[in-house]
């Protein structure tokens, strides 16, 4: 079973530690959708519940979006085996992703941006599976890499044009990703990214500089 699964091992240290994203802050909780889904299973079993901090809209959006539904579905697909290799698969493309993301957003012109400017906003996600608590950790990760992306693109080191081709692989792979948590037909994580890999890139600032 892939390490990706069962522990944070291959993350950057800033999140390995619970301490460093989950949190009891004051913030107001965000609204979080399909609330009734993950209720339906988590009623009958034991769950964890964590407060978790985002730096960026637009992975708390999606984990707002799509956590109770994707969760649920990918906690009850997951009871046949074989179908829960093809999601771990999944979710190991994906941390794969964001790893490589991560070492771009830590390279020379990105390494010192300070994200204090980010307003932080609070979910509480109820983790019913090993699975998920792997795809938190893979989403706290994408959050602070889109955070530093955020702010180079805010004092003008790279273009937005430029920012989503850099996260365009790990956008690939969490479509793939949440396609086959909810059995969906699409293409799976590897092949959207093999596929996104073929567009022309954009030039890209000298990232070591």
């Amino acid at each position: 079973m892939s390490s990706y699964l069962l522990s944070s091992q291959g993350l950057p240290t800033e999140v390995k530690s619970e301490q460093s994203y989950f949190s009891s802050d004051e913030r107001p909780l965000e609204f979080m959708k399909n609330a009734d889904r993950i209720e339906e299973i988590a009623c009958n079993m034991a769950v964890v519940k964590k407060e978790v901090l985002f730096l960026t809209h637009p992975v708390s959006r999606t984990i707002r979006r799509d956590w109770n539904i994707v969760s649920a579905k990918m906690y009850v697909f997951g009871l046949k085996r074989d179908y829960r290799v093809l999601i771990q698969e999944d979710l190991a493309e994906l941390h794969h992703q964001i790893d490589e993301l991560y070492k771009v957003a830590s390279m020379g012109l990105f390494s010192d941006v300070d994200t204090s400017w980010l307003n932080m906003l609070r979910v509480e996600v109820k983790i019913i599976s090993a699975n998920s608590s792997s795809w938190l950790r893979a989403m706290k990760t994408w959050d602070a890499c889109v955070a530093r992306l955020l702010t180079a693109e805010r004092l003008g080191i790279i273009d937005r044009k430029q920012r989503k081709h850099i996260l365009y692989p790990v956008t690939k792979a969490y479509i793939g990703f949440k396609n086959t948590a909810m059995r969906g037909k699409a293409q799976n994580a590897r092949e959207l990214v093999e596929e996104g890999s073929l567009m022309l890139s954009p030039s890209l600032p000298d990232l070591a500089a």
